[in-house]
């Protein structure tokens, strides 16, 4: 067997190259992978890097988020807190006063005078007391359902009503849904159905008032009916009364509608949209 050979050319254009050798060698292969590897090694350091300051991120938010729930929880209680000062000095301090005065003019009088003053005082503090059971019932945290505003609204519409003579008539159902409703909102929606109750009674001549309680689509809905004298759109209004109902319910984002016709009664709706995220746990 021939084991080499030497073969003789009179120039290299006598060489003709039929093929290359392939461009992907060894070399080149070890190139690719030491880039390759530099750029996973490079990419795994900057996620970890991005990861970390993700981590820091969300740590500072976390704090922040605290710290902002925190200072909410904090404003809350301290209205709540002014709320209630607010209203034990509207409602009791003047009463408180009241009963006072009277005291004073009972003991300087002669005696009629004195059981006249005896007998304010006791209405007064009547008064006071119930007052009192309002502010806490509508701080209790354990009455913070619209099934609590239910049950309140027509015990306290019943006795309300009925001290003046006049029948009373509950509409609503027997049970709610199981929706969260914090002290201010039953509480004004309160006062409003008060402030209802007490226009149908002192101006209405109504032989019937009817109190309504609804939910439908989230949408709240208060009413309170006479059957009473009405009135028409250009009927003088005394007092505040209307005025406030419309304010109080704005202050809740609410509104309050009244519907009324002389000779055909009044009707006054309270309505408020409550959030889809207020059930109670």
């Amino acid at each position: 067997m021939m084991k080499s050979f030497e073969l003789l050319l009179n120039s290299a254009a006598d060489i003709r190259l039929l093929s290359r050798p392939p461009w992907w060698n060894l070399k080149r292969l070890l190139v690719a992978l030491g880039v390759l590897t530099g750029v996973l090694v490079g990419a795994t350091l900057w996620i970890q890097q991005l990861h970390r300051k993700v981590e820091e991120r969300t740590t500072q938010l976390q704090h922040e988020i605290t710290e902002r729930e925190r200072i909410e929880r904090r404003a809350a209680v301290e209205g709540e807190r002014s709320r209630i000062a607010r209203d034990l000095h509207d409602d009791l301090g003047s009463s408180l006063t009241e009963i006072n005065l009277l005291g004073t003019m009972g003991l300087e009088g002669d005696a009629t005078a004195g059981n006249e003053c005896l007998s304010q005082i006791v209405n007064k503090a009547r008064d006071s007391v119930n007052a009192l059971d309002i502010i806490v019932w509508a701080v209790n945290p354990e009455e913070n359902t619209l099934q609590s505003l239910a049950d309140y609204l027509a015990s306290f519409a019943t006795d309300f009503v009925g001290k003046s003579g006049i029948a009373c008539r509950i509409k609503m159902p027997v049970e709610f849904p199981p929706l969260i409703l914090d002290g201010r909102t039953r509480h004004d929606l309160l006062l409003a159905t008060r402030e209802a109750l007490n226009n149908a009674i002192r101006h209405a001549h109504a032989g019937e008032i009817e109190i309504g309680i609804a939910l439908t689509d989230q949408l709240l809905r208060i009413h309170i009916s006479d059957n009473g004298c009405g009135f028409g759109p250009n009927a003088r209004r005394v007092g505040n009364g209307l005025a406030n109902l419309t304010e109080r319910l704005a202050g809740l984002q609410g509104s309050c509608k009244i519907q009324s016709c002389p000779g055909a009664g009044t009707v006054v709706t309270l309505e408020l949209l409550l959030a889809k995220n207020q059930v109670a746990t």
